[in-house]
């Protein structure tokens, strides 16, 4: 499996190498939106951001744009409103660059990028390796890139103006330009975590060099990929992964304390107040009998470790009192379904 990283950090090296070809194109498109900038109202607000000055020149001292009365008293003198094409021919014009070329290229890589981030961590988890660091790596994307230079914070008089905020082509495209040059830099950064990860000896390991998973770790990728408006999903991800770790090192008590506490946390997810609704009342026939026995039995056997007080003698549990690896993956994938 080695080899299968191997093969993933030369894909995301030749990655690398193509965007670098494409950081010189980029410093370009970022300085001419920086001087196209320059010439800008400097107001995101809907009346006042297709304003800019002269021919796209810096004004002086005099002639600035004043947020704060904006066009009350009509539009300031030397004052242009232009379209977005406008805009746009002025960056193209002073860069030489072609700006929905870079827009389709950022589109790209970074779904390149999402592809590969998913392999790897694929990849390591057949090693039993850890890959919290690869899945919450800190990728900056151009959203990112964008939110941080979008000025959105105004004072003004002008009530006119302030029905919204309105995205300047120059920032767009300096924000998009700005993630093409970084990103071989975030890939290089990638590259190192994953061969420092690859070096690391394995904290999941069972005889045979196998490593021993409840939660299949596809199933807390595809958990960790969804973007829900409604549930935030980081608890029911952590307890899977450390239902995880504290299997593979024969914690079965915990196992069963974790599992109880996983069908305690997802009953929102189905409409529902207590899993003993969902195992009565969701979904059809076959899924009330396969997510019944988590009810009748797991909730049971994790009560017991919780609530059993010290005895003269005790028996510790084995691995097939918590075996409910099929029924929780079957919860899990409904979870997702609902979800996506």
């Amino acid at each position: 499996m080695e080899t299968d990283t191997n093969l993933l950090i030369e894909k995301l090296e030749s990655l690398k190498k193509d965007a670098e070809k494409e950081v010189d194109k980029s410093e370009k498109i970022i300085d001419a939106c920086r001087i196209v900038g320059r010439a800008w109202s400097g107001s995101s607000l809907v009346g006042h951001a297709k304003f800019f000055y002269g021919k796209f020149e810096e004004p002086d001292a005099y002639h600035r744009f004043s947020i704060e009365w904006g066009l009350i008293d009509g539009i300031p003198q030397g004052w242009i409103e232009r379209s977005d094409e406008e805009v746009i021919g002025e960056i193209e014009k002073i860069s030489g660059q072609n700006l929905p070329g870079i827009r389709t290229y950022a589109t790209e890589i970074e779904q390149s990028l999402v592809e590969l981030k998913r392999e790897v961590i694929l990849a390591l988890s057949d090693e039993g390796k850890e890959t919290g660091a690869i899945e919450g790596f800190p990728f900056r994307s151009a959203t990112d890139i964008f939110n941080d230079i979008f000025p959105t914070r105004f004072m003004t008089r002008d009530s006119g103006a302030m029905t919204g905020n309105y995205v300047a082509p120059h920032i767009y495209y300096q924000a998009i330009a700005m993630y093409v040059k970084g990103f071989p830099g975030e890939i290089n950064s990638l590259i190192f975590e994953i061969k420092k990860i690859s070096k690391a000896s394995s904290p999941r390991s069972v005889s045979g060099g196998k490593a021993s998973f409840y939660v299949e770790n596809s199933t807390i990728l595809q958990l960790a990929e969804i973007k829900s408006e409604n549930f935030d999903l980081v608890r029911l991800i952590k307890l899977c992964k450390e239902l995880n770790d504290n299997y593979s090192l024969e914690n079965y008590l915990s196992c069963g304390m974790i599992l109880r506490a996983i069908l305690d946390h997802v009953p929102p997810i189905f409409g529902m107040d207590s899993f003993e609704k969902i195992s009565s009342n969701y979904g059809s026939k076959s899924f009330k009998d396969i997510v019944r026995p988590l009810q009748d039995s797991t909730k049971k056997i994790a009560d017991s470790y919780l609530h059993t007080q010290i005895r003269k003698k005790e028996i510790l549990p084995t691995k097939t009192q918590i075996n409910f690896q099929p029924n929780l993956d079957v919860l899990l994938q409904e979870v997702i379904r609902i979800l996506r």
